[in-house]
């Protein structure tokens, strides 16, 4: 029973080390010379590809109207 859960948080960690070396090799490789910072092109990337720009999102109407 222990083994098992030693194996299985081996193998978690394994896998988040290997997927957060993914973005980092990508910058290394590609966006180094754009953004210096790592930290700042993950965080740009973040606003503007993955969740898109804020003006595009739907207003929310107000409660009572």
């Amino acid at each position: 029973m222990n083994g098992l859960l030693i194996s299985e948080s081996v193998g978690a960690i394994f896998q988040l080390i290997l997927f957060s070396l993914i973005p980092l090799s990508f910058w290394l490789l590609f966006a180094k010379k754009k953004e210096s910072n790592f930290f700042k092109w993950i965080e740009h990337k973040g606003r503007s590809s993955v969740f898109g720009s804020r003006a595009a999102l739907p207003s929310r109407a107000e409660p009572g109207k």
